[in-house]
């Protein structure tokens, strides 16, 4: 047992020697310093020199893999995909010559490679000097200086900027392109000490210092870059609980605190007019909306296009998601890695290509699943579910994973009968298709299921994963109304009501013509499709979408029908269910999408719903009701046999 002071000098070679971090906050950042400061307080000795391990930057844009940059510098042509107000044109300029360029040669040259050596040779220096005296930090901090600001790492600096710029900078103009956009050329040009437009490289620079792009390699060489160290590249441990948030700019949220007009409108066709409205009411505000759009945009095109995140940069991108990516990337070979993250990492479609490789390459370690029943995190609803997940290094791979769902505090861990282990073959046979991760409460339960899909098999096994398609029922599933970007078609009670319709049941008429229901997934359930109604519901009700439980007094009455907060013309119902299956928004199987349109597209006047939002703590997870044929938001027709299911 060390004495308090041995101790304490132990902690203080630590945190010189051993901890990094970064954030994006500011604040964060010099609240992480202090905290450091104050855990390896030694009296006697000065605070010590954090500015080469806490750093402020956004960890998820920017560089990673410094190696590929010096050897194949290619910006993708898909950074220049337009967004916001880009002009179509410039956009497709700038990529055709950037696909040209792409063609060429380069290499790091043998100077670079030298440069790395006088880097390790500086930063040794650097480690080896004790923090004793003032005169000792203030020696630590030069010598890091110059090591960060010699020629060498500005070059790969000023190159790192032009690579991740490409995927920002605005496409207005065709003529403006060529000085106005970096290109591979230009990121090469960087690297060689060619000439760089030095406009171009000021943009660049400007877009770094207030996007805070981050350069991994560059801000910690010693761990990252290969070469500087004599030490498999990565780190040891990584520890965080990222954010939780979607990538897309949320306008509810944008607009919550800066105009609540905008922020309370009632739907997303309502808010857009008041939006479109802005540089006329609100021109400051309307350019800072600009430009939170733009940079949400491209941020999303980032983690999507620039290859930092092939597994979970997909679809609509959720922080948690390529930070555990980041974390991933960033662990050393024989590393380990415990994050904080939604339990939607293991079970989510967007995430299931990331999911899928853990267990494939046998890197995920465990995966302890919580409810926020007591308020670990008390900012967010008690029915969140976020999980503990370990992840291990390529050279330390875990046979099985370990598992444990539904707990409320770590003690529950502690129940050898709530945690069961998962091979690889184990997720293949519970879920097929998306190799995602099955959710059991105990291990019992695990069991019980495992010998059901062993014995039964599944419903429909897709052409996945090396295995032919199974799917003797014909089966595919349509998405028929989104309720954002589909919502200028609907209408309202009142809308309806005052231009003259009648309402019969719940469908409005008027002279042949008729307008739909649109049935919300909180309006069915189970054998129900009169689960809840907005029938006399307040104007704050059908504004937040909380409908009312149907009572069983009310079902006894065979003419009762429930009513939506919104109405379909059936042209445009008709019109989806007759979409020809190999639209992007219905899965159909090959032979489905081979079938003549008659054996499609059978008229009906029922068809089959099921609601697509449930959670894991659900009774029922899958619920499902007959409907006469209307308007579908937050649900999915099922098909059968290529048609829809019709009464009788």
């Amino acid at each position: 047992e060390p004495n308090p002071a041995e101790y304490r000098n132990a902690v203080r070679d630590v945190i010189r020697e051993c901890v990094y971090a970064v954030d994006k906050n500011e604040l964060a950042v010099d609240l992480c310093k202090v905290a450091l400061w104050i855990e390896g307080h030694d009296a006697g000795k000065p605070l010590g020199f954090l500015d080469h391990r806490v750093k402020l930057g956004d960890s998820l844009v920017g560089v990673m893999d410094l190696t590929a940059l010096n050897f194949k510098p290619d910006v993708p042509d898909k950074a220049y995909s337009p967004v916001s107000d880009d002009d179509k044109e410039a956009a497709a300029s700038i990529r055709r010559r950037n696909r040209i360029e792409r063609g060429g040669q380069t290499s790091m040259d043998m100077d670079a490679r030298v440069a790395t050596s006088e880097l390790a040779d500086s930063l040794a220096e650097f480690s080896s000097i004790r923090e004793d005296t003032p005169a000792d930090v203030n020696r630590r901090k030069r010598l890091y200086k110059e090591s960060m600001e010699s020629e060498e790492m500005r070059k790969r600096r000023v190159a790192c900027d032009l690579w991740t710029y490409a995927f920002f900078a605005p496409m207005r103009e065709v003529a403006d392109v060529k000085d106005g956009v970096p290109t591979t050329d230009t990121v090469r040009a960087a690297l060689t000490g060619g000439s760089v437009n030095e406009r171009l490289t000021a943009k660049a620079g400007d877009a770094a210092e207030r996007l805070k792009f981050f350069h991994w390699p560059l801000e910690f060489p010693e761990a990252l870059m290969p070469g500087v160290a004599d030490v498999p590249v990565g780190f040891d441990v990584v520890l965080g609980n990222p954010p939780w948030e979607r990538v897309k700019l949320q306008e509810k949220e944008f607009f919550r605190e800066r105009n609540r007009e905008i922020a309370a409108a009632r739907n997303k066709a309502a808010r857009q007019t008041l939006i479109d409205a802005l540089p006329e009411t609100d021109p400051a505000l309307a350019a800072d909306f600009a430009d939170a759009v733009r940079v949400s945009e491209s941020t999303s095109n980032f983690a999507r296009a620039s290859g930092r995140f092939p597994l979970a940069g997909r679809g609509d991108v959720n922080t948690y998601s390529i930070f555990a990516e980041t974390a991933r990337a960033i662990i050393a070979p024989s590393g380990m890695a415990g994050i904080i993250v939604p339990t939607g990492i293991a079970t989510d479609d967007t995430t299931k290509f990331f999911f899928g490789d853990l267990v494939e390459k046998r890197s995920l370690a465990s995966l302890y699943d919580f409810e926020n029943r007591k308020k670990v995190f008390p900012g967010i609803d008690p029915r969140i579910k976020f999980c503990l997940l370990t992840m291990s290094g390529k050279d330390n791979p875990s046979p099985q994973t370990e598992f444990a769902f539904f707990l409320h505090s770590a003690k529950d861990l502690e129940d050898a009968e709530r945690r069961f282990a998962l091979a690889p073959a184990d997720f293949a046979l519970f879920n097929p298709n998306t190799r995602t991760c099955p959710i059991f409460r105990t291990r019992r339960d695990m069991e019980i299921a495992r010998k059901m899909y062993r014995r039964a098999g599944v419903f429909w096994r897709e052409a996945k994963h090396g295995s032919a398609e199974y799917n003797p029922w014909g089966v595919s599933f349509q998405a028929m109304f989104h309720m954002a970007s589909d919502s200028d078609l609907f209408q309202t009670f009142d809308d309806l009501n005052a231009d003259g319709w009648t309402l019969n049941g719940n469908v409005f008429e008027r002279g042949g013509e008729r307008r739909l229901p649109l049935y919300e997934a909180k309006l069915f359930h189970q054998y129900d499709h009169r689960f809840a109604t907005f029938e006399d519901a307040s104007d704050a009700a059908l504004r937040l979408g909380k409908a009312s439980t149907v009572t069983a007094d009310a079902k006894a009455d065979p003419e009762m029908a429930v009513l939506p907060r919104y109405w379909v013309d059936e042209k445009e119902v008709q019109k989806r269910l007759d979409r020809d299956n190999s639209d992007d928004s219905t899965i159909g199987t090959s032979a489905e999408r081979r079938a003549p349109s008659a054996e499609r597209r059978a008229p009906s006047a029922y068809y089959v719903a099921i609601r697509t939002i449930a959670r894991a703590t659900d009774f029922r997870t899958t619920s499902a009701a007959i409907l006469p044929v209307s308007g579908l938001g937050k649900g999915a027709v099922i098909r059968v046999r290529g048609g829809t299911w019709r009464s009788g």
